[in-house]
This record gives structure tokens, sequence and C-alpha cells, in this order.
């Protein structure tokens, strides 16, 4: 059973890294004008997109969530450091064949690689662990199981 006293920690870092979140996007201040905030990245006729005006458009779009995503990965990375916790190549090269298999096949594309695959492989087991680490199952109780569900082995 999840020990009590590991939960509370874990459900602080969530209601943190959301503060942080909410305050980030309620807070973020326009950045001040600068030579290259007017580079223009793309011509329209008469019209202009600016780097700024993308940038911008883009933090609108996904700011929050990326930013979200990386805090997010480094908690966990840091409480898995902290626990002592790691993953094997061995364990992300099987979790990868698996990802391969039940798709029948993978390919790149130009939103995710292999490498990028592989990093979310990490972070789920490292989640997975860190999230089961004071589990403890009795015999008995995986007998039961096991008996109720057969059909399922």
């Amino acid at each position: 059973m999840l020990k009590s006293k590991m939960l509370v920690p874990i459900v602080l870092i969530a209601v943190f890294v959301n503060c942080i979140v909410i305050a980030y996007v309620l807070t973020k201040s326009q950045v001040a004008s600068s030579s290259s905030d007017r580079e223009v990245i793309a011509n329209i006729g008469k019209n202009e997109i600016t780097r700024e005006e993308w940038l911008s458009k883009m933090e609108e779009r996904y700011g929050k969530s990326t930013l979200e995503d990386m805090i997010n990965d480094r908690v966990v990375d840091q409480l898995a450091e902290k626990n002592k916790i790691s993953v094997s190549e061995a364990d992300i090269d099987r979790e990868f064949i698996l990802v391969k298999a039940v798709y029948n096949s993978f390919y790149e594309d130009e939103s995710t690689t292999e490498k990028e695959w592989r990093e979310q492989i990490r972070h789920n087991i490292l989640l997975e662990e860190l999230l089961t680490k004071d589990i403890v199952i009795s015999e008995k109780e995986l007998k039961s199981f096991y008996q109720q569900n057969k059909t399922l082995y």
C-alpha cells in the first residue's frame, strides 16, 4: 500500500507546479521591443510576419502545456534521483520494441524522433516506478487476483 507520507510530497509538488504555471500565464509580460523583434520571417504581399508575432502566437497556443511538460519532466527526474530510481537502456529498448510491435512499424516524422520516443518511455517508466515504489502486494493477494482473472493469462 502506498504510504500516505510519500503521497503528500507528490501531491504538494503537483500543486506547486500548477501554481507556478498559473502564475506564469497570468503574469507574463510583454517583451520589450528590440531590433531582433522586428526581424521579418515571412512576407505575404505587403504584409509581414515578424519573429515576435510568430513567437507570441506559438507561446499563446503551446506555451502553457509545453511549460507544464517541462516542469513535470524535471520534477520526475529530481524525485527519481532523490529516490535512487533509474531506468536501464534494456528496459527502454524492451518498451520501444513493444511500441513498434503495437503500431506494426516505427517511423520518425517531423514531430517525433526515435530519441524523443525513447525519452518519453524513460520518463513514463520513472513515473510508474515513483508512483508504485511503496506498494506492497502480498503473495496471497497475487494468487487471489490470478485465480479470479485466469482468462487474462
